[in-house]
């Protein structure tokens, strides 16, 4: 049995009623191997849902347009099978008739339709003289769109952008602005986005410990701004033959956030650091899989966050602006407990915030209640 009948009936198997199915075809993307491998992993990220080709190029191949409904094997440069898709969706119009919204879900380059236009009139100069045609604004486009039922997932040994998630690749491009750049080299580190003034974004989903190093190193010379999201709402999908949406019933905060800021606390009162909490909504796209994944979700892991909506952010700048995020009904001294019932939020997370205030010279320990630490303002003590 070859690669793909092998990968073809692993996906078989999957299926919760073990449906017997036939895939239309088996492809990689683009016109080299260098592009298959980029675009493969811009699908399997959830960034591409769509692709296109001329016409003219089903037609002098003889190939059967795509249907919707149908199944069909991805491949990378390689040809190794990396995933299969299933048609969504599909039409057929003019070159200069493709919607912005179309390009944006093709996810190639910056997902305007400018780029689009650009890079696919690059691609159809190379493709169609071969086949006797040359690239005019009318010539007519099979426009499809797709979505990922199944997918073999390998380990990542290192980041690029085109295995960033939906969540930060969308938080990077809300921060651009005029004349910024992205993905700039600075004294040794990658940094998101540079704005005009030299302002560095960095857009931090999890994991914020894992760059301290970072951070110390443009602070030093640099105004940072990190750009932190929490889930205020998640909801859980499932890709697949059978897909499925709910919302998770975990809700999230503020403060959560401390969990993570924890992790860089002695940073936190720099003067040229701003902290951007984002409270957002978010999708959690999980996918089945053949890896080991989750005991609790029978097969499925989570490929990709979508953001939804930027519910509220909250800018924190200098010491003064921390301080001013303690409840205003805490009555000093306090515990933990007290600071979670004041906030709304867990008595975990209570920890963290503490924790992490008094790191930032902003809370000290001035007793015991009991078993419990007894915490106050470093203002208020001193006063």
């Amino acid at each position: 049995m070859d690669k793909i009948s092998h990968f073809w009936n692993t996906f078989l198997k999957s299926l919760p009623d073990g449906e017997e199915l036939t895939y239309a075809s088996q492809f990689a993307f683009g016109d080299s191997p260098q592009l298959a491998d980029t675009l493969a992993q811009l699908v399997l990220v959830g960034k591409k849902t769509a692709t296109c080709d001329s016409l003219w190029a089903y037609q002098a191949n003889g190939e059967s347009l795509p249907q919707a409904g149908s199944f069909h094997i991805l491949l990378d440069g390689a040809q190794k099978p990396l995933a299969v898709l299933q048609t969504t969706q599909v039409e057929i119009c003019n070159f200069d008739e493709v919607s912005a919204d179309f390009a944006a879900n093709e996810g190639e380059d910056d997902c305007t339709l400018e780029s689009w236009r650009r890079e696919h009139w690059k691609y159809f100069s190379r493709t169609l003289p071969a086949l006797g045609y040359e690239p005019s604004p009318n010539m007519p486009l099979v426009c499809e769109r797709f979505q990922v039922v199944y997918a073999q997932h390998s380990k990542r040994t290192h980041f690029t952008t085109h295995n960033e998630s939906h969540l930060h690749a969308t938080l990077k491009q809300h921060y651009q602005a005029p004349l910024s750049r992205t993905e700039v080299d600075i004294d040794g580190y990658v940094v998101d986005v540079v704005w005009a003034d030299g302002t560095c974004i960095e857009v931090q989903t999890a994991n914020v410990g894992q760059m301290k190093a970072k951070l110390r190193r443009l602070l030093a010379k640099h105004t940072v701004r990190l750009v932190l999201p929490v889930a205020l709402e998640k909801w859980i999908v499932k890709e697949g033959v059978k897909p499925s949406r709910r919302r998770s019933p975990k809700k999230g905060n503020f403060w959560q956030a401390f969990r993570e800021l924890s992790k860089i606390a002695p940073l936190l009162t720099q003067p040229n650091l701003q902290v951007d909490i984002l409270l957002v909504k978010v999708e959690d796209v999980r996918m089945f899989s053949t890896q080991r994944a989750s005991w609790r979700r029978v097969g499925y892991s989570t490929v990709n966050r979508r953001l939804l909506q930027i519910v509220a952010t909250h800018a924190l700048r200098g010491t003064p602006d921390w301080q001013a995020q303690l409840p205003t009904s805490l009555a000093q001294p306090f515990t933990t407990k007290h600071f979670a019932e004041a906030a709304g939020c867990s008595v975990q997370e209570a920890q963290a915030a503490c924790y992490t205030l008094a790191r930032m010279d902003i809370l000290q320990q001035v007793g015991k209640l009991g078993r419990a630490n007894l915490w106050g303002s470093k203002d208020e003590v001193a006063g």
